[in-house]
């Protein structure tokens, strides 16, 4: 991820997990603004170029760090904490609770009619095992200061993270396989 140019720094705004969306969006429109192509029609072709890839990159920019999910993924890409396609363990206390919910949906699955009592407290447990995890790394998200010096706070820091990422996903597939009862 080192090759491309930081988005945080595209955007003059501190490495952080929670941003200021006003000032993000405040960013955004500047540069789409300094950088449409509309505005280089009469410029050199390579100003054109340039134009457009940094209109490019501030769209890009702009879609990762105005999305919690995304901002998160690209903050440990940064830190080197995630890599594209790792396959990430997850605790297996986690993985348990995920497997009683898993059975309850292909038992959901496999009944002619749903039982609407048990999709709604199934999903009531995906919800409430979602805001825990929110709450749990909440304090995290808030406080992380980003340090150059890769302190043993700031790796502890970045696996809780970490973790709270993939255990989100993974919560997020089993909600929307939820999803498709109520449709």
């Amino acid at each position: 991820m080192s090759s491309s140019p930081n988005y945080f720094e595209f955007y003059e705004l501190p490495l952080s997990f929670l941003l200021d969306e006003a000032a993000l969006k405040k960013q955004f429109y500047r540069l789409s603004r300094q950088y449409h192509p509309d505005f280089f029609v009469q410029a050199s072709e390579a100003e054109q170029e340039k134009a457009l890839e940094l209109s490019t990159l501030n769209t890009q920019a702009y879609k990762v760090l105005s999305q919690e999910d995304g901002r998160i993924k690209y903050l440990l890409q940064l830190k080197g904490m995630l890599e594209e396609g790792e396959r990430y363990q997850l605790p297996p206390s986690f993985l348990m609770e995920m497997m009683d919910l898993n059975e309850t949906l292909m038992d959901l699955q496999m009944e002619d009619a749903p039982d609407l009592a048990q999709l709604a407290k199934t999903q009531e447990a995906v919800t409430n095992l979602s805001q825990e995890l929110a709450n749990n790394i909440a304090p995290i998200l808030k406080n992380y200061v980003d340090t150059d010096d890769n302190s043993p706070k700031q790796q502890a820091d970045l696996k809780k993270v970490k973790e709270y990422y993939y255990k989100k996903r993974y919560l997020l597939r089993i909600k929307e396989s939820l999803d498709k009862f109520a449709h």
